[in-house]
């Protein structure tokens, strides 16, 4: 590595490392604040990077590099020959060829530093539309008339009120900005840093854990009402919040777990799978259900192409299943104090205690993995004619799956099915009609004003507002970052009033959010930006699918886990306390990617 580049690359470590290990548990007063803690936490740290990075950059532009030497010496050069000026023209030419060569050098001594600083690379995809996305939130910003509001992304704190808004307003999105340019091109990712990071999420999911049982460990619950017993946890603060970030744990160990070949980090990986899926089923969030049939809907493409990653999958499952019999059994048997209404603990715990075949797919799933992983070995076995060490057991589970790519391509076509049937049963049960073995669920798949806490009334009052009441340059441009606040108090405080939800100040969908509040521009940059994101990550993993070194690993984790949080972000909110780490996350992974992209 170069020696000019280490300062900058040093100061990327310690964001990373501080963004993954210390920013999930920062708070001041507990629950309190604590948006406002994690949103000044965020902007310290990413504009604390960035000013220390300019430092590097302006130390080799004005000290290490030849710029100020060199204008020196052209300007000594310039005074020996040094002769009056004639009048007229001639005067004026050798003034501009005086001045244009100085430019010249110049800008020569800032790109030099500006490369060896890192800040200049080769471009990504995603590039483009980051950059637009944060010029629509600049422009959305100066024309919504609120610059002070969407500026800091709080409603009502110059009046000294408790107010509104999620602390996501332009700066939290700029300070991403800075984030995204200053990871996608200086760090490099490292397997210590992101061990640090993960098990700091573990740390997350038992401290979440704890307070399923109610033990207030950290007495975060001291003074507060009743109901915060019930929709707070960890040191996140709302369920739903709690159960989008652990989620995005469970993603990133289950799919680390697949391909691991050291004893140890498969442990390792093994125990944050458990502990995560635990804190997901205690989170009681019923949003969590669709992190897993996300993640165990799309991993069979990308792991159901070798003997050891295909055994992992199902072991993957295996647990899942277990953990959720076993919550529900102890739930059911109560055997857990304090827990309150067992129905209200999440829609897979009311699927685990209603549920009579549960245990029996339980043994069924042990047989066959079992028997799966005898019929590997014994494969493995004749093929090395009797005898196998170390070496050739590892070799075993490295090969791939017979028949493979054929069993990709049928999950892929079950899969699309599968996602029909469901559209289907959507228009079914919003017809009218009678769902008969489906009846429990009627409140999940029925979209009425009550559905999800009050998510139809919100969604409803955030579309027609947009139909309705925004011209043609609203529309593109969006009310203002972070204006749901004022959109609804402004149109539908009556409504909200006598629904008896509370205010709604964000949509409880962060597509609509961005629709109403950035725009169909602001929506389309961002979109664009995930999807281009997702590209490279499998992109380079698809071209490097046999390289299992830390990189191509880490692309594949943070690809799900990403696309765990979008199908989330679909029913949640976009808060400073999740959104920037799983962003950082995300730039983390695209680094890795570019560091794939380089190699020979």
């Amino acid at each position: 590595m170069n020696t000019k580049d280490r300062y900058a690359e040093r100061i990327m470590d310690a964001y990373v490392l501080l963004m993954l290990c210390f920013f999930p548990l920062f708070t001041l007063r507990g629950y309190r604040d604590i948006l406002k803690d994690r949103f000044k936490a965020f902007c310290i740290l990413t504009g604390g990077a960035a000013v220390f990075l300019l430092l590097v950059f302006l130390y080799r532009f004005f000290f290490e590099g030849d710029f100020l030497y060199r204008r020196r010496a052209a300007k000594r050069g310039a005074k020996k020959e040094e002769k009056k000026p004639s009048p007229g023209p001639h005067g004026l030419r050798e003034r501009i060829s005086a001045f244009f060569p100085a430019c010249r050098l110049f800008f020569e001594d800032l790109e030099k530093a500006l490369r060896e600083t890192g800040i200049v690379k080769k471009p990504l995809s995603t590039d483009l539309p980051m950059l637009l996305l944060i010029v629509v939130y600049l422009v959305s910003m100066l024309r919504s008339g609120y610059l002070y509001e969407t500026f800091w992304g709080i409603w009502g704190a110059q009046e000294g009120k408790s107010g509104g808004g999620r602390c996501m307003g332009f700066l939290t999105w700029f300070m991403i900005f800075l984030a995204y340019f200053m990871l996608s091109r200086i760090y490099r990712a490292k397997l210590w840093h992101i061990l640090l990071g993960l098990f700091t999420g573990i740390l997350v999911c038992l401290w979440g854990i704890t307070d399923f049982f109610k033990m207030n460990l950290f007495h975060f619950f001291d003074g507060v009402a009743p109901v915060y017993w019930e929709t707070f946890a960890s040191s996140v603060g709302n369920i739903n919040s709690y159960t989008s970030l652990t989620a995005v744990y469970m993603a990133l160990f289950t799919v680390l777990h697949l391909r691991e070949e050291k004893t140890w980090l498969r442990l390792f990986y093994f125990a944050g799978m458990l502990i995560s899926y635990i804190a997901c089923f205690m989170g009681k969030s019923d949003n969590v259900a669709l992190s897993f049939a996300v993640l165990f809907a799309l991993l069979p493409l990308y792991a159901w192409r070798w003997k050891g990653s295909f055994l992992r999958y199902w072991e993957s499952i295996l647990v899942f299943l277990s953990c959720m019999w076993m919550l529900g059994f102890l739930t059911k048997s109560e055997t857990i104090p304090h827990i309150g209404n067992i129905y209200e603990n999440g829609i897979l715990l009311r699927i685990a205690l209603d549920s009579k075949m549960l245990p029996i797919a339980i043994f069924l799933l042990l047989f066959l993995i079992g028997l799966m992983y005898y019929l590997f070995l014994r494969q493995g076995i004749r093929k090395t004619g009797g005898s196998m060490g170390e070496k050739e057991y590892l070799a075993c589970f490295k090969q791939a799956l017979p028949g493979g790519r054929l069993l990709v391509r049928i999950w892929g076509i079950l899969l699309l099915l599968s996602i029909l049937s469901f559209m289907i049963l959507l228009y079914i049960a919003n017809s009218g009609r009678p769902l008969g073995v489906l009846e429990p669920y009627r409140n999940v798949l029925v979209l009425s004003d009550t559905w999800g806490t009050g998510r139809g009334m919100n969604w409803k009052f955030g579309m027609q507002y947009f139909i309705k009441k925004m011209d043609l340059l609203q529309k593109l441009i969006g009310m203002g970052p972070e204006s749901y606040y004022a959109v609804t108090m402004d149109n539908f405080f009556r409504q909200m009033v006598e629904a008896e939800y509370g205010v709604f100040d964000a949509a409880h969908n962060e597509y609509l959010n961005y629709l109403v509040t950035i725009g169909i521009l602001g929506l389309l940059f961002y979109l664009i930006f995930c999807v281009r994101s997702l590209r490279i990550l499998f992109g380079e993993l698809g071209k490097k699918l046999e390289d299992r070194s830390f990189p191509s690993d880490w692309c594949a984790a943070v690809g799900f886990s990403f696309l765990v949080y979008l199908v989330q972000a679909s029913v949640n909110i976009a808060v400073p306390i999740v959104l920037p780490l799983v962003l950082v996350i995300l730039f983390t992974g695209l680094s890795a990617a570019r560091g794939l992209r380089e190699a020979p």
